[in-house]
């Protein structure tokens, strides 16, 4: 019996050190999450908007809208995810410039500590319709933990790491028109470094016509 008792509780003992290392573990995993309820507040937050468009900034991000913008050129959507109003999300288009121009508008996030493994998820799409060549890009910040994107149309910066191109060859419908997840793992890092992660609306001008972005979520292990 006493043999019977002491392997009893040398079980359970285990059991209550493996749970307790379990906890522990679970509890080193940070998740940051954004649902762009206010575009405009997201500089109270830490991100920052900034628009290289050139020759003129074209491109401004902004909250997201269903129905007709009000220049009655483009048609918004029904955010992903909305707690209120289905305007809850990031929204970029461009105001029109009749000559040769470039479009390259950031939206920034706040300071991570990023490192390989640690993984980014968000949802995007492109309203309905045809014609149109939109293009997203999501950059790292591998070098230090500023906003420096350059100061051209052309230019990336400090965001070097290519995290994920949405339409690289610009194809004309490329850009998928209902709410999309992608998921990105980083890897490539040579450790753990505070660092902050870009979307770059970066289409083809002459066809571009907006897209969204709700539901980013940044998740470190």
């Amino acid at each position: 019996m006493k043999k019977i008792f002491i392997l009893g509780l040398f079980i359970a003992i285990t059991s209550i050190n493996n749970g307790c290392k379990k906890d522990s573990e679970d509890s080193k995993t940070k998740t940051y999450k954004e649902e762009f309820v206010d575009v405009y507040n997201l500089g109270a937050k830490g991100w920052t908007l900034k628009d290289n468009s050139a020759p003129y900034q074209t491109a401004v991000w902004h909250q997201g809208f269903s129905g007709p913008d009000k220049y009655g050129m483009t048609s918004g959507f029904p955010a992903y995810s909305f707690k209120d109003d289905e305007d809850e999300y990031a929204y970029i288009g461009f105001t029109p410039y009749n000559g040769s121009y470039t479009i390259s508008s950031w939206m920034i996030s706040p300071v991570y500590e990023v490192k390989n493994g640690d993984k980014i998820s968000f949802y995007t799409r492109a309203a309905e319709g045809t014609g149109f060549a939109d293009r997203l890009q999501v950059r790292l910040n591998e070098t230090d933990n500023t906003t420096d994107v350059g100061g051209t149309a052309t230019s990336v910066g400090k965001f070097t790491m290519l995290l994920k191109d949405i339409n690289e060859n610009l194809a004309i419908n490329g850009y998928p028109q209902t709410w999309t997840k992608y998921d990105i793992t980083i890897s490539g890092l040579t450790g753990a470094k505070q660092s902050r992660i870009a979307f770059r609306y970066f289409p083809d001008p002459s066809k571009s016509n907006g897209i969204g972005v709700d539901l980013f979520t940044f998740t470190s292990y």
